[in-house]
């Protein structure tokens, strides 16, 4: 573990270094120094962060010290004071150019937990508002709780990159929010990230919980519970709960965990509709039958949801979770709108103009957000390079992708197009390296996202949006596809493939606008690709069809010997080169129809056949 010190001079340090000492009393020691426990102090002076034209270095240098700390261990970040309505990384204020630097470091570090001391800016009236926002950032982020049981920070748990957000979004409208709280909470941490993960890619802020003390301060009894928490909207737990720190019978849920976490009872939809409690099961009911029947009527009372392990990969857990939405129609559109947190409106809707003073225009993104999101995207980029990924490593992955497309809202579409390309990349990765996962993952909820993002992005090449939208598709697609082969998920590599030929066509005919006579080719030749039951299909209908045709010619001229489904399948297996009796242009012109439809038919059969005999 990792403590970083942040202040302006060094008496201000002296605060954090006994907050430092408290924690190192509790650790091991390996030659009289605290086990695991490193602390750095970062001096900032005032002269330096007052020089709005060296902030932009100066944040470089501290995250190039920060991304390698984080490398090494869990980083806790204790800034000795802050102005929290200052925490604006696109307005600079005179005087708090710390507040501007530290806002550009909470979004550019997701990962790392930030506490602060001295809490600025109250207003001399105690009725104001902003006295009210500043008592629940001070519970929420207040050195004190330093001494609680750990949360991680990389889900914005707590909010304070929300708080950064609802400041910045003065300025950026588009900016997206998680106003919500949800609590992902399984013994198996992998479980419980990529929960909360898909939780938080859907709007929630999230709490990953995979021990009994963080449990306790969310949901806990009496002092164990830390009210700043409040009552989350969605919580996503394991039936079978069993923390190493304690709780073996956390499994009754009537007559045990009820109690010991009285807080999920105000979650049930019977209490509040808006909110939602579900339970992960692998089904396994042996043992004792009295409470698991105590269980079904519990659960069939508070109407709670299940989820049974295990999942078929995000977007089936947040269907089956009750939270996606069904495809509406608008106009002649079909649109897919999934239920997110509220706050969150992603992709933005850029019908609307964005109105402030400062709002941004022109298709850029504000260029501090660019120099944040660059950073985060760089960051993923060595990640997905080192490789082989754990599964909380491509879930950490997919967060710095993820946020670095949501400050920058599409905007800058370059970079944006390279944000939404790495979110699914590390999304897959955090799939399938999870044992925890079904093998076959469906993918079409997924090409449906691409599809809605790149055209968000491609919005900005107002003369060749729909040329962009398919160019970014196709390079996300074959990212994902070489995931899949390195995988062996050879039926997913498929989809994949039939995608992106379906997107290629569309690209080469896009172009050039006379290419559409190929249109019933193309889209032919997709259709043949895309299964190997439609291909046999289409040479069986192929037969049928010229069996009909040869029937007519037979009857109108009585010039063909043999049966006609006999001539049919000569011609087109290229059995013999055209049947016997032919006299009519017409007969003449079938046969040679049938040979060539039958060579390319068959040639590209048996090359599709091979593929699939050495894939598999």
């Amino acid at each position: 573990m990792i403590f970083v010190s942040i202040a302006q001079d060094n008496q201000a340090f002296d605060a954090l270094r006994r907050g430092v000492a408290l924690i190192a009393t509790d650790q091991p020691r390996v030659d009289g120094k605290p086990a695991n426990l490193q602390h750095k102090e970062l001096l900032i002076p005032p002269e330096v962060v007052e020089r709005p034209d060296k902030l932009h270095t100066l944040f470089a240098d501290i995250a190039v010290e920060l991304s390698r700390w984080v490398g090494e261990d869990e980083v806790t970040v204790l800034v000795s004071q802050v102005h929290p309505l200052l925490l604006n990384p696109l307005r600079y204020h005179e005087r708090h150019g710390l507040e501007f630097l530290l806002a550009m470091l909470i979004l550019a570090f997701p990962e790392v937990r930030w506490f602060f001391g001295t809490i600025k800016g109250y207003p001399s009236e105690p009725d104001h508002k902003d006295a009210k926002a500043l008592d629940e950032f001070r519970a929420r982020h207040h050195l004190f709780n330093l001494f609680q049981p750990q949360q991680t920070s990389l889900f914005d748990g707590a909010g304070l990159r929300d708080w950064v957000r609802r400041l910045a979004k003065e300025d950026a409208r588009y900016i997206p929010r998680r106003e919500q709280l949800a609590v992902a909470m399984d013994e198996e941490t992998n479980y419980a990230y990529l929960d909360a993960y898909t939780a938080y890619r859907f709007g929630f802020r999230a709490l990953a919980i995979s021990d009994r003390g963080a449990a306790d301060a969310v949901l806990g009894l009496g002092e164990k519970r830390d009210p700043a928490w409040g009552i989350p909207d969605l919580v996503l737990e394991d039936l079978h709960l069993n923390f190493p720190d304690g709780g073996g019978r956390l499994s009754d849920l009537g007559d045990f965990r009820q109690k010991e976490f009285p807080v999920l009872e105000e979650v049930s939809p019977i209490v509040d509709k808006n909110r939602r409690r579900i339970l992960v099961t692998s089904g396994y009911q042996a043992g004792n039958f009295e409470k698991n029947n105590r269980n079904r009527r519990y659960i069939a009372q508070r109407k709670i949801g299940l989820l049974h392990k295990p999942h078929a990969g995000i977007f089936v857990v947040w269907e089956r979770s009750g939270f996606d939405g069904k495809p509406s129609w608008k106009g002649n559109v079909r649109k897919y709108r999934r239920r997110t947190g509220r706050g969150y409106i992603w992709p933005p809707d850029w019908q609307r103009k964005e109105q402030g003073a400062n709002s941004p225009g022109g298709h850029s993104s504000p260029g501090i957000l660019l120099v944040i999101a660059r950073h985060l995207i760089d960051r993923a980029e060595v990640m997905l390079a080192k490789g082989p990924l754990s599964v909380e490593e491509a879930v950490r992955g997919a967060v710095l992708a993820g946020d670095a497309l949501e400050i920058l809202g599409g905007k800058t579409p370059t970079v944006a197009a390279e944000a939404l390309s790495l979110k699914h990349q590390f999304e897959l990765h955090a799939e399938y390296e999870f044992i925890g996962v079904e093998n076959d993952i469906p993918l079409e909820p997924r090409f449906q996202e691409i599809k809605r993002d790149a055209e968000s992005i491609a919005h900005w090449f107002e003369q060749h949006s729909k040329q962009t939208a398919l160019i970014i598709r196709i390079n996300v697609v074959n990212q994902l596809l070489c995931i899949l082969r390195a995988y062996n998920q050879f039926d997913e590599e498929q989809q994949c493939m039939d995608r992106a030929r379906h997107l290629h066509n569309s690209l080469y005919m896009q172009k050039q606008p006379w290419r559409y006579i190929f249109w019933p080719v193309l889209r032919y030749s997709e259709f043949l690709l895309s299964s190997l039951l439609r291909f046999t299909l289409a040479i069986v209908l192929w037969i049928v069809g010229l069996t009909g045709l040869f029937s007519l010619l037979l009857n109108d001229e009585g010039s063909l010997s043999g049966l006609p489904i006999v001539n049919a399948i000569a011609t087109f297996l290229g059995v013999t080169p055209a049947p016997a009796g032919l006299h009519s242009y017409w007969s003449i012109a079938l046969s040679a129809f049938a040979i060539v439809a039958g060579l390319a038919h068959l040639g590209v059969f048996i090359s599709y056949l091979y593929t699939l005999v050495s894939r598999r």
